[in-house]
């Protein structure tokens, strides 16, 4: 397996489109919209956020990874020093290719001199251990969904991928699914 080419995505998408639900404006991608998107979304629910336009410096991620959280306890982890900043909080990923979006909890946590950050998967999808951002992820889904996009549950996108269109992705936590065509980053 190798990095997927421009070709390799299209095929994957021609065969990922007919398998997911319907959506507006066609199944086109409306990414150009995400800027306005996220920043309507922080400032409706007063969240702070942290989004990975680039595909993490390196490589090509298939999506935008956006984090919200709130600075208030039920979002804060326990720091391990004084200047460390630690939250759970929702992460929306938003498919670069059509308008679809899947869901999940992740924690990050930084410092003046680095962080770490959770890894997205297809486990990780619709997976909520914190109430607090449980209630957040209706909101944020109601909110892009009110924009256009379609969420995806992870049954939805359970589906394995033919042999013949899979591909190398760093987020691969076992077959490579459905999930894997829209949802993929390969550094």
């Amino acid at each position: 397996m190798n990095e997927p080419t421009r070709r390799d995505i299209q095929q994957m998408m021609a065969w990922a489109m007919p398998r997911l639900p319907a959506a507006a404006n066609g199944g086109c991608s409306i990414a150009s919209s995400y800027p306005e998107f996220v920043r309507e979304l922080t400032r409706k629910y007063k969240l702070e956020s942290r989004v990975e336009w680039n595909s993490y410096g390196q490589g090509y991620a298939s999506y935008i990874d956006a984090w919200f959280y709130q600075d208030k306890p039920e979002f804060r982890r326990p720091a391990t020093s004084k200047d460390e900043k630690n939250y759970t909080g929702l992460y929306v990923l938003l498919c670069r290719e059509a308008p679809y979006f899947v869901m999940g909890e992740g924690a990050k946590s930084w410092t003046a001199k680095g962080g770490s950050s959770y890894m997205p998967g297809f486990n990780g999808v619709d997976a909520f251990a914190s109430l607090a951002v449980k209630d957040l992820a209706e909101k944020a889904s109601n909110f892009f969904s009110g924009q256009g996009l379609v969420r995806l549950r992870q049954a939805e996108v359970a589906e394995e991928l033919p042999e013949g269109l899979r591909f190398d992705t760093n987020l691969v936590d076992g077959k490579h699914r459905l999930y894997d065509a829209l949802f993929f980053w390969y550094d």
